[in-house]
């Protein structure tokens, strides 16, 4: 089945203004290394600013709750991808939904949901959202990136709080795979009263494989930019189609032994033609391999097997 590699960045950069040069410099170091792959999508958190790269197409989502010049989350895709931007009516978390159209007709689409959700915030149940956008994907691929804030055990914190139960049950119920790795080093380091984190969440959902991955970079903020590498494939398979074969040996001995020697009629001779290519015509389910056979081989086939049955 065919397949394309996505990578994805996640980061709470801590206000886009000042951190842009860092992140231009981290993007052009990947490009130049032969063993890192650009990213194709970069889900940013805390920007306070309209986010913008050279390469990329910025999307935000600006809702009448939150400031119009200082958005919380920002969705960089490259310019070689086609995405297209879904508001969603959900002001009191700040968002930002995308969607990756897919390359080839047969792959499916992939939805990124960027999300940032303050520690203070009253607003902290993702249900609306996460449901709303679950049915706007329709079994597509979906990727939830964003800065949560929540606490559980699952992710590295001791203790669980309210938010984290919450958002660990509704993933529960939805489905959702969660993709950070304890085993690195929390997303976020802490200082003299505060302990390192993980903060940033990544989940994912009709993903057949995806990596995640800690770069330890921090381009100036207290967060590190997570590395995300998922694989879209293609969607379901449809009914294979059908075949038809014309057997143009058999059209031809038809052909010379039914047909006029002039033609006096052109529709009369129209109807003749299409009627003999029917009668030398068979179908067959076509395999996904082999959509198609060639009448020639099939004839050669069909020679070989009389030869054998002999």
């Amino acid at each position: 089945m065919a397949s394309t590699h996505l990578t994805i960045w996640q980061w709470n950069c801590r206000g886009f203004r000042k951190k842009k040069d860092h992140l231009q410099l981290l993007v052009q170091e990947t490009r130049l290394a032969n063993t890192q792959t650009p990213p194709h999508v970069i889900a940013l958190q805390e920007t306070t600013a309209v986010v913008s790269l050279p390469g990329y197409i910025g999307y935000q989502q600006f809702t009448d709750q939150h400031n119009q010049e200082a958005p919380s989350t920002g969705t960089l895709v490259h310019k070689s991808l086609t995405a297209k931007q879904h508001d969603l009516e959900f002001p009191d978390i700040p968002h930002t939904v995308v969607e990756i159209l897919p390359r080839k007709r047969s792959h499916q689409p992939l939805f990124v949901l960027n999300v940032y959700c303050a520690p203070r915030a009253r607003a902290d149940d993702f249900h609306l959202l996460f449901r709303k956008t679950t049915l706007l994907t329709r079994g597509a691929q979906l990727l939830i990136l964003g800065d949560f804030n929540a606490r559980h055990p699952d992710w590295g914190y001791p203790q669980v709080n309210k938010r984290g139960k919450k958002l660990w049950q509704l993933s529960q119920d939805l489905h959702l795979t969660l993709l950070n790795d304890p085993q690195q080093s929390p997303t976020r380091i802490g200082n003299s009263v505060c302990r390192d984190t993980s903060p940033d969440l990544a989940y994912c959902k009709n993903i057949a494989q995806a990596r995640w991955e800690n770069t330890c970079q921090l381009a100036g903020s207290d967060h590190y930019i997570i590395g995300v590498q998922v694989q879209t494939s293609a969607g379901k398979k449809a009914a294979n189609a059908i075949a038809r074969i014309t057997e143009w040996p058999k059209f031809r001995e038809v052909r010379e032994s039914k047909a006029p020697d002039s033609i006096t009629n052109l529709k009369e001779w129209t109807a003749s033609l299409n009627d003999h290519v029917r009668r030398t015509t068979r179908e067959s389910r076509a395999a996904d391999e082999t959509p198609a056979t060639d009448s020639r081989l099939l004839h050669m086939w069909d020679a070989h097997a009389s030869l054998l049955r002999r």
